[in-house]
């Protein structure tokens, strides 16, 4: 009996480790980190390309090389925003751009290592060039098409007057947790959870109506420059409780794009849902 025990325990130990090993091995196929390094992109300063706009442009173009180095070039897809507003009978655009692949890898974090403006000699036009160190995340899992959230777009509007309040709601078909970022062409913030809302889980088929803490906090939209801001709303639905590591001591912190964007593509893509929502805010003329 004895030795009939201890082989018994000896086979269940083994059953154990290999279920171990198999899970350390899907682990690792799921998702994998390969670091790249010296990645260039470049981009040109003409018509209507400002600098700025030249050096987020350049720095996509490396996001992709990134990519392409890594091996998943073919998945690359490029989330792109154009908006567009009349102020003073003149059409204004601001172009934000996020290189970005749901369903194979993505570009998780990106350090700058150098960036410079020149003369193309060929094209004798204005140049901006940057080198990165990026790293690159292989998936080895795709976005589970059944995971979504209905936003309601009566109630978040394409365009606001500065002083405004801001609302919105929103429909998952899977039980999930929410974070709430919204990104302009000078800073990041978190908007949800914060101080005041905690994170919570939302059920399925339930609408929810944001601000959830209704009389005690109010999203104000304010302009920051002389005219108009264009602002991007990330919405973040992820299956489990993934906290952002962004203790606030205020309603909205401010944070870093590249560090949300982090964050988002360090979540494996069949656990989470990331949906784009733009507006603009603009001063009383």
């Amino acid at each position: 009996m004895e030795i009939k025990v201890t082989h018994y325990v000896l086979f269940i130990l083994k059953r154990v480790l290999t279920i171990m090993f198999l899970l350390i091995t899907v682990i690792g196929f799921a998702q994998e980190t390969v670091p790249v390094k010296n990645i260039k992109g470049a981009a040109y300063i003409s018509g209507n390309i400002s600098e700025i706009q030249a050096r987020q442009m350049a720095i996509d173009e490396a996001k992709k090389e990134a990519l392409r180095v890594a091996g998943i070039d073919e998945y690359i897809d490029s989330h792109q925003m154009l908006y567009n507003s009349e102020v003073n009978n003149n059409l204004t655009q601001s172009f934000l751009s996020n290189i970005q692949s749901e369903i194979y890898g993505a570009v998780r974090y990106v350090e700058i290592i150098n960036e410079i403006k020149q003369i193309d000699p060929e094209t004798k036009q204005f140049v901006y060039q940057v080198t990165i160190n990026a790293e690159v995340i292989k998936y080895g899992t795709r976005t589970d098409p059944s995971f979504n959230a209905q936003i309601d777009i009566d109630n978040l509007r394409s365009s606001y007057d500065n002083g405004d309040l801001m609302s919105f709601s929103f429909t998952p078909t899977k039980d999930c947790y929410l974070t709430v970022f919204n990104i302009t062409d000078n800073d990041a913030s978190l908007l949800f959870p914060n101080v005041i809302e905690k994170s919570q889980i939302f059920e399925h088929d339930m609408q929810y109506s944001f601000p959830l803490a209704k009389g005690r906090i109010n999203y104000r939209l304010k302009v920051t420059n002389d005219t108009e801001e264009t602002n991007r709303l990330i919405f973040v639905f992820t299956k489990e409780n993934i906290p952002y590591d962004n203790t606030a001591g205020d309603v909205v912190k401010l944070t870093d794009a590249e560090k949300i964007f982090s964050w988002i593509y360090s979540i494996m893509p069949d656990q989470r849902k990331v949906v784009y929502k733009s507006f603009i805010i603009r001063k009383s003329i």
